[in-house]
């Protein structure tokens, strides 16, 4: 009516008639039409090339030639075996592979590693890892599945606890047989090495360490196993004193705590795990099975046992890679209770390995 109102102020005629008045059209608001987001695709499988399982080997300094070679082998071997797309890559330190197990590699990926049997227990408690294959030194019938001593002392000490306070010898504070070695064995009993011991004296070499005994600089030492009694030989050698025998090298220095049995077992399948005073050799450790799968670890380690069991090939693809290492050995956790309890029992904090 307003709107008619004005418009007849507009001066029309009285005749004319009124407009009718049509609402404005309010044209339909179209409906949004969703685009299609572009497809995403699917993550890679576990062990695809987008996404390869590492294996670790802690190797301080730049691979060599053979380390190469071999590890390139080893990736072409599980690739064509298995499927899967395994990248082998050398580490410089421990640390970096024992994270890696647990959280993965600095690359994103899930990781097993060859590691000391220290990292480990670290790592079993940790993150739930799982030893599968350990390495083994020598050959039958001298194959060591690990490294142990025997502890000597002047024939005065009948016991470890009467060390403490005494003048101890070793080759260095690096050494793994005459120091780390006698250091568990001296913790498990409560004797703190770096604590309750007297003075300790570094030795150029396993003789020097029984002539130190013997002669009375030190009050105890370590011995490589089953080595003793070449060495009291070598050392009445040494002494060119006829007055000096045999049997009164071993009359003022016995052998206070025998070493562990190494022996790498010729029957895995019978065998009860390393011994007590045993610190067994490196071990091939995956993380826990949300990480790599059971079934996809136990397919590895058989491939892994295969390639470096080779009658012709083995050993020297063990060498380039580990040294020492001569065979592999499968292993279970329940193989390291004797060597968790000696570590458990010393109170050793490993979250230094970390």
């Amino acid at each position: 009516m307003i709107l008619a109102a004005l418009l007849a102020g507009c001066g029309g005629q009285d005749d004319e008639p009124e407009p009718t008045l049509r609402p404005t059209a309010i044209p339909p608001t179209p409906t949004p039409r969703s685009t299609a987001l572009p497809a995403v695709p699917e993550a890679p499988a576990l062990g695809e090339p987008g996404r390869p399982i590492e294996l670790q080997i802690v190797l301080p300094g730049s691979p060599g030639a053979n380390a190469i070679t071999t590890s390139n082998e080893l990736e072409a071997e599980l690739l064509r075996q298995l499927d899967l797309t395994v990248e082998i890559t050398f580490v410089g330190d421990e640390s970096a592979a024992l994270s890696a197990i647990c959280n993965g590699s600095v690359n994103g990926n899930a990781s097993a590693a060859w590691i000391s049997p220290f990292s480990l227990i670290v790592a079993e408690s940790e993150c739930d890892a799982v030893p599968t294959l350990a390495l083994v030194h020598g050959t039958s019938p001298r194959a060591r599945a690990g490294l142990s001593a025997d502890i000597i002392a002047a024939a005065s000490i009948d016991s470890l606890d009467q060390i403490a306070g005494q003048p101890f010898c070793r080759l260095s504070s690096q050494d793994l047989t005459t120091w780390l070695y006698p250091s568990l064995v001296l913790s498990a009993q409560g004797i703190n090495p770096l604590a309750d011991l007297g003075r300790i004296i570094d030795r150029t070499d396993d003789l020097a360490l029984l002539r130190a005994v013997y002669g009375g600089d030190c009050a105890a030492a370590a011995l490589p196993a089953g080595e003793f009694d070449d060495l009291v030989d070598d050392l009445v050698d040494a002494l060119d004193d006829d007055a000096v025998s045999r049997d009164d090298i071993l009359d003022a220095v016995e052998v206070l705590v025998p070493a562990g049995d190494t022996a790498a077992p010729t029957s895995p399948e019978t065998w009860d795990g390393f011994a007590e005073h045993v610190i067994p050799f490196d071990v091939l450790v995956f993380p826990a099975s949300h990480m790599i799968p059971a079934d996809m670890r136990e397919a590895l380690t058989q491939a892994l046992e295969s390639f470096f069991g080779s009658r012709t090939s083995g050993r020297p693809r063990l060498t380039a890679l580990f040294g020492e290492a001569s065979q592999v050995l499968p292993v279970e956790p329940e193989d390291y209770d004797a060597f968790r309890s000696a570590i458990r029992q010393s109170g050793w904090n490993m979250a230094f390995l970390e």
